[in-house]
């Protein structure tokens, strides 16, 4: 006998929690169902599981081997007995014969009793209520309630899956070379302790057996679920579900899913019973790997995976009897995740801490024997990047009484500053000015000697590769890379004079700031420091110019260090609120022919704020150049091999191209040598 379709307390996975459990509550928010293990006295028998209220359900007719309501169709053609024949009680469901085609053993053992006729429909007589009391409307009510369309499911039925079930319902339309349909009868071989041919001597085992296999048919019929005292939590519930499926060898053709109808209907009740919401208890992160393995349903198997990794110190302190019960390879595997985690964290964090970057300064910064560069002043540059990293370090000390923050770099706070610097980014990116970088250093050199940008943006980009080819692993380029630079008036720029506040003002506003970011200078308390902070830069040009290119390199650095920790991994759920790291995905999906889940570097920082702005802005620039009646729609893909420099899943933005950014109309290099303008 299995324990776990019986729903004995021998199931594994009845574990006493540690204190270490810091986050507790139940599946259900609403209903407030106690923790496994608990007995209400207000605990009926059985009850319908995933209902905001306790609503009984009714045994008897399952007891006593009469028609269950809801799982009677008088459309199907196959009637399911639960009890042996000698017990000669009637067939308890009657389903279609389509929701076993994925159990070639459950169709063998089907019989076929001759052909179907058409049913006939009969009205209650006059004066009889459709229920025989209010419990029952309210356990219909109850069931009928489950029907309505799940609004989002998390997955699409693959071509095995499809072609598995196709295949299988050949079996069923093979009627014998007939054209009507069949009748079939299916005795299911289950094992009780008592004597089933009357109800008082069925056992506790029995009674639950009788449950999970009344659970199953519901399950692939897609009816409610039914609760007991001892499987009274949705893992209970489904964990009998899998034992279930796996004994009758539920299966795709290719063995990656357990067919068609089982997946499509974990992908539903995944949704109902929020098996994806793992945030209120390391327990249920087990329990939703322990699942989505057994099931074989990769997209709660991966989140899940995904909040483990981030929180597994936490989850093997439980010490839980369920961790066994995931395979060996995927514990295995989620400690190399954890690893790797652990180091990404570290790296992060001593970049952070002292927001020095001293690589950025070690290289072209440092020169002075560059001839082509030797206008530059660098040290300027160095003073303002200082300068600005004080700024940083004062406010961000502000909002979390430390830098770095006392209780650490976390989710929360990371992605805190990475929204930050992404809204500072908008507001200051030159968006017509597309990097001639790739992720190759050899290539940038090339790239290099023939950029036609301003001398200071071909400086800038030097050093800013010479930071992305110091770290590892090997940061690829942002696509749009430079800042846009302060302009002032021409008569300005020949008298040498200092600027006034309200020009510095009026330079920065008009012509340094993209138009469409300017919001966010009200919405966002950081950015509006900033803007504040940029004021009060020293009124000569060149120092208004050598602060931008200061301020950027230390945005660039910081942009670049968040997104291996704050770009989530793709499939993931419940996030909100979570502090851990939920940035690790598989490698192996469910170890069952999965695809991988696993982002590469490459992969993580096309996900990140600046390549996501990059589609839209290079989207933006291609439709503006083309006739509306001639323009095919943008293609946005992943690129050429290397992925970047003009390859960067955005099309290069045009000369002409209409995007919403100052005018350019001041010489930057002139400014910075330090020479009189050309009139």
């Amino acid at each position: 006998m299995d324990a776990a379709t019986s729903g004995s307390d021998s199931v594994p996975g009845s574990p006493k929690l540690k204190k270490a459990r810091r986050r507790r509550s139940g599946w259900f928010s609403k209903s407030g169902s106690p923790p496994s293990g608990q007995v209400t006295r207000e605990d009926p028998p059985a009850w319908i599981a995933g209902h905001f209220e306790t609503v009984p359900y009714n045994l008897d007719p399952l007891i006593n081997g009469e028609k269950v309501s809801e799982l009677w169709k008088e459309d199907g053609d196959t009637l399911v007995h639960l009890f042996p024949r000698a017990s000669e009680k009637e067939a308890s469901f009657k389903v279609d014969s389509t929701l076993l085609a994925d159990s070639h053993e459950l169709m063998q053992l089907c019989t076929i009793l001759g052909t179907m006729s058409p049913p006939r429909v009969q009205s209650p007589p006059l004066g009889h209520a459709n229920v025989r009391n209010l419990e029952d409307m309210a356990q219909r009510m109850a069931i009928n309630d489950f029907r309505s369309p799940t609004s989002h499911i998390k997955w699409t039925s693959t071509d095995s899956d499809r072609n598995s079930t196709a295949s299988l319902r050949l079996e069923r339309d093979f009627n014998g070379g007939l054209d009507q349909p069949m009748l079939r009868e299916l005795y299911l071989p289950l094992a009780f302790e008592g004597d089933v041919s009357a109800q008082a001597t069925y056992t506790n085992e029995d009674l639950e057996r009788l449950v999970s296999y009344r659970n199953f048919f519901a399950f692939l019929s897609g009816e409610r679920l039914v609760a007991t005292r001892r499987q009274r939590t949705p893992f209970r519930i489904f964990w009998s579900l899998c034992k279930i499926l796996q004994r009758f060898n539920f299966s795709n053709l290719d063995g990656s899913t357990l067919g068609e109808i089982p997946t499509d209907r974990i992908a539903e009740y995944a949704q109902k019973f929020k098996l994806y919401d793992v945030r209120s208890s390391p327990e249920k992160v087990i329990e939703a790997l322990v699942l989505g393995e057994q099931m074989k349903f990769t997209p709660l198997f991966n989140s899940a995976y995904i909040h483990a990794v981030g929180d597994l110190e936490l989850i093997t302190a439980l010490n839980s009897p369920r961790w066994d019960l995931i395979s060996e390879s995927t514990r295995h595997e989620l400690e190399r995740a954890s690893f790797d985690l652990a180091k990404r964290i570290q790296s992060t964090s001593m970049r952070l801490r002292d927001l020095e970057f001293h690589v950025l300064w070690t290289g072209l910064a440092k020169s002075t024997s560059d001839k082509e560069y030797k206008t530059l002043d660098f040290k300027a540059w160095r003073s303002s990047f200082n300068a600005f990293r004080s700024h940083v370090i004062s406010f961000y000390s502000s909002r979390y009484k430390s830098w770095p923050p006392k209780k650490g770099f976390n989710r929360q706070n990371l992605k805190e500053i990475y929204d930050d610097f992404s809204a500072l980014y908008d507001l200051l990116v030159d968006r017509n000015a597309q990097t001639t970088r790739s992720s190759d250093p050899r290539a940038n050199l090339r790239a290099n000697e023939d950029d036609n940008s301003p001398l200071a943006h071909k400086a800038l980009r030097q050093i800013l590769a010479e930071y992305d080819a110091s770290v590892a692993p090997l940061q690829p380029p942002v696509p749009f890379d430079v800042p846009l630079l302060p302009q002032v008036e021409q008569r300005s720029l020949l008298q040498k004079k200092r600027l006034t506040s309200n020009e510095i003002s009026n330079s920065l506003t008009t012509t340094s700031y993209n138009r469409d970011s300017l919001a966010a200078i009200a919405r966002n308390e950081f950015v509006e420091s900033f803007t504040k902070f940029e004021r009060k830069t020293d009124g000569h040009i060149e120092n208004l110019l050598s602060a931008r290119m200061g301020q950027w390199i230390l945005l660039y650095a910081i942009m670049q260090s968040l997104p291996l920790l704050v770009v989530d991994a793709p499939g993931v759920e419940a996030t909100e609120g979570v502090s851990y790291f939920l940035c690790v995905g598989p490698k192996s999906g469910t170890g069952a022919g999965s695809t991988s889940q696993a982002a590469g570097v490459d992969e993580i920082f096309r996900r990140s704020h600046c390549w996501e702005r990059a589609r839209e802005w290079g989207m933006t620039a291609v439709e503006n150049t083309m006739p509306p009646a001639l323009a095919p729609p943008p293609k946005l893909g992943v690129g050429a091999a290397d992925g970047y420099g003009g390859s960067l899943g955005v099309p290069k933005v045009r000369s002409n191209a209409r995007v919403d950014r100052p005018l350019s109309t001041a010489n930057f290099d002139d400014i910075l040598r330090g020479a009189s303008p050309k009139r």
